[in-house]
């Protein structure tokens, strides 16, 4: 086979595709930094035993690799009830760079007692390319000689922690490798304290951070409940619920079905030492067997029933609401589709009297109304900066509490006989005694069972009892008219805890608080159990009705393991390979357990398969996902339908027909132009007259300039100069094409356009 250039051009083709400005700009590793001019600090350092000039030297041993770098900027914090010691930060960019162009940044904390490395961040806008990206394996070579080197101490301590990372697929472009590092403590995990590390694809450490408590005393290792015991305990908590839910990719939709799930709350421990049931929110507390309660038992009428509400029927109801006749309106707008498609007005008033308390004070609030019901949607209420007198006591919780329904009555008569109180939402915000507000959560029952959204979220003043905000989450979807048939609690206890792992963990019993408290007492730590789940790319919970694990981004199924296929070891190391990172990214399905090298590949597993590996799988499918389809026969339920509205919106697809027919088999010379049309030659293939080629089976309706490039740059083959255009590629050929293909692709420093 050849391939004829036209004299037009001097260089062959290849050495056109191949000539890339990437190598011009990659940055080369120096191992001497530069002179770095110091500023004044913004505050005096009183507090830290680093000046900052030392600090700063410090800092320097961290910038081998950035010759041109200056320093930017310094900040300097002192030791707080929320951070045991103080830090200096450092802040440096490139000052080689032009004006108009992104400069590489390097920010670096240091403890500024020990000067111990807290945080390493770096910003590359220019990045060294190769042909292959590092692999995982390498990339944590790479981690460990860092953390060696600039952590020893605290690295010695630390195990690696893959428990939050899901498997990693083979990785084809500029993906960023993350490692977790967890403290060790009497053999046992404390994962509040650890190093995380990120290695980008050319090796160099991106970015670093230390989460480290010392103030900590643990106390000897008590004996704790068997494992068996923990599980079957755990069997009695509510570490599994039920729930309605929506997918949040669907909430632009205009269709959005509430369904049944069961998921996963990890804010249920168990106490390692009595097996009895804890609960995590601002603290470690022993979990209440309190249930959900409704809050009214009627049903009101809503404020305002007929026509949607004109700007001024909508303010006069504003008014009397909240008594500010004589409030002025600063802005006002009205917006036809919020909360799940409801008109609602928006306004803001201020009080022209301004407040007793000080020059300059002035009370305002803004507010949301629906304009169908007149129930306040939202509202923030701005107390001009009053705070309580001296010696003024709080109410009590329960006081508050009922100011609060009362509010909800007044505000939202319609919604509150759905609402109900479950102690268990209500995160008191850390140190809450000492805070002068707190929120109420209340959250929407149907059928029993919590709703999808409506939750409503009330700040309270503590002393006054006046509502500083108050706002719901309403998104209007739609819900069965009985509670469909389901799963029972316990087959989903049993899914849950055989999809997740039993760990034994040290647990912060005020997670919120960093130092020791008031009375110098040190951080108290306890022994628990606690159950963490298999980890995936995305959210996932079990279907109640189906009993399948399910996408919480999009509904449809999600498989956490793969079947090994039973014919892929028979086939040469190359193809098996080729073919098992097809099968990863869920670019084709096995077939009777079988991966069936020779069976034909469809159109829409190839398109899939191109946009997943693109985007190293982190490409998030809800982009597309309200999108009008761009084909008729691949409708938003379809299993190719983000993959193929990317591909299209990028040009990878040529639009000749409202119909893409996905399961139909993907031709050789369709596959040639996919490629080309995704490396951005697309233009290239079609310069008339560029490309003559001799090859035997090629007719004019053939991409000629597509199979020229594809074959120049060997993606793919053309046995005894016959290229076959309209023979179908088996899966075993689309595997090894693709791989060569992204090889290729790397090689060529190939970017992704912008996603809209």
């Amino acid at each position: 086979m050849k391939v004829l250039l036209h004299p037009l051009c001097f260089l062959s083709l290849s050495g056109i595709l191949l000539l890339s400005p990437a190598g011009a700009m990659a940055m080369s590793p120096v191992t001497k930094a530069s002179p770095v001019s110091a500023l004044e600090s913004a505050r005096p350092v009183s507090t830290s035993k680093l000046g900052k000039e030392e600090a700063l030297q410090l800092a320097q041993r961290y910038l081998k690799n950035f010759s041109t770098v200056k320093l930017d900027s310094v900040n300097y914090q002192a030791a707080n009830e929320y951070q045991a010691y103080p830090e200096w930060s450092f802040d440096f960019i490139d000052s080689s760079s032009k004006m108009d162009e992104e400069k590489t940044r390097v920010s670096i904390r240091l403890n500024a007692n020990t000067g111990e490395l807290l945080s390493y961040y770096v910003y590359q806008p220019k990045k060294t390319t190769s042909a292959k990206s590092i692999t995982r394996e390498e990339a944590g070579l790479i981690a460990e000689t860092f953390l060696k080197e600039h952590a020893s101490k605290r690295f010695k301590e630390t195990i690696k922690d893959e428990t939050q990372f899901p498997l990693e697929k083979p990785q084809f472009g500029d993906k960023q490798q993350q490692f977790s590092y967890v403290r060790m403590v009497n053999g046992t995990p404390f994962p509040e304290n650890n190093l995380s590390i990120v290695v980008d694809p050319s090796g160099y450490i991106s970015s670093y951070s230390l989460s480290w408590d010392d103030q900590i005393t643990f106390p000897d290792k008590p004996s704790v409940v068997s494992a068996e015991t923990a599980r079957n305990a755990f069997m009695n908590t509510s570490f599994v619920q039920l729930s309605y839910y929506v997918p949040w990719q669907k909430y632009s939709t205009a269709n959005k079905p509430a369904s049944l799930i069961y998921n996963l709350n990890q804010n249920v421990k168990l106490d390692a030492a009595s097996g009895k049931p804890l609960f995590v929110s601002t603290g470690l507390k022993p979990a209440t067997d309190t249930k959900a309660t409704p809050i009214y038992s009627t049903s009101l009428p809503p404020l305002h029933k007929g026509k949607t509400l004109t700007q001024e029927a909508a303010m006069t109801l504003t008014h009397k609401l909240f008594a500010i006749s004589d409030w002025k309106p600063t802005f006002v707008m009205f917006r036809d589709s919020e909360y799940g498609g409801a008109p609602v007005w928006d306004f803001t008033f201020t009080d022209p009297k301004g407040t007793p308390n000080g020059a300059g004070a002035v009370e305002s609030m803004w507010v949301t109304l629906h304009a169908d019901t007149g129930s306040i949607m939202a509202y923030e209420y701005n107390n001009g900066g009053q705070k309580p007198a001296n010696g003024a006591t709080p109410l009590s919780i329960e006081e508050l509490k009922q100011k609060t329904v009362d509010a909800i009555k007044k505000y939202a008569p319609d919604q509150l006989h759905n609402l109900y109180y479950d102690e268990s939402l209500q995160n008191r915000e850390f140190n809450w005694e000492e805070q002068t507000a707190v929120t109420f959560t209340y959250q929407p029952y149907k059928h029993g069972v919590p709703a999808a959204s409506g939750e409503m979220m009330i700040r309270i003043d503590r002393y006054t009892g006046q509502i500083l905000s108050f706002h719901v989450s309403q998104r209007n979807e739609s819900y069965p008219a009985t509670l469909p048939s389901h799963i029972t609690l316990a087959e989903a206890q049993k899914s849950w805890l055989e999809e997740s792992t039993l760990r034994l963990v040290y647990k912060k019993t005020d997670p919120y608080r960093m130092v020791a408290p008031k009375d110098n007492a040190n951080q108290a730590v306890k022994l628990v159990y606690e159950i963490t789940p298999t980890p995936y790319k995305e959210g996932y919970a079990l279907d109640a009705t189906t009993g399948k694990w399910i996408s919480t981004e999009s509904g449809n199924p999600v498989i956490l393991h793969h079947a090994e296929p039973t014919d892929l070891a028979s086939l040469p190391i190359e193809s098996q390979n080729a073919l098992r990172i097809m099968y990863n990214y869920d670019a084709i399905q096995l077939i009777d357990n079988q991966i069936k090298p020779n069976e034909p590949i469809k159109r829409g597993e190839m398109i899939k398969m191109l946009v997943a590996t693109i985007f190293n799988g982190d490409y998030q499918m809800y982009t597309y996902a309200h999108s009008d389809a761009i084909y008729t026969d691949v409708p938003g339920t379809s299993p190719y339908f983000s993959s193929v509205q990317l591909a299209s919106k990028q040009g990878w697809i040529a639009n000749l027909s409202k119909q893409l027919k996905p399961e139909e088999k993907i031709s050789r010379a369709e596959l040639a132009d996919l490629f080309v049309r995704s490396l951005g030659y697309h233009g290239l293939s079609q310069t008339p007259d560029l490309f003559q080629m001799n090859m035997k089976d090629l007719k004019i309706e053939h991409p000629v300039g597509a199979i020229a490039i594809v074959t120049t740059l060997e993606i793919m083959d053309a046995p005894k100069e016959l290229f076959q255009p309209d023979a179908s590629v088996t899966r075993e050929e689309a595997a090894l094409y693709f791989m060569r293909y992204m090889e290729k692709r790397k090689q060529l420093d190939i970017k992704v356009g912008p996603i809209y």
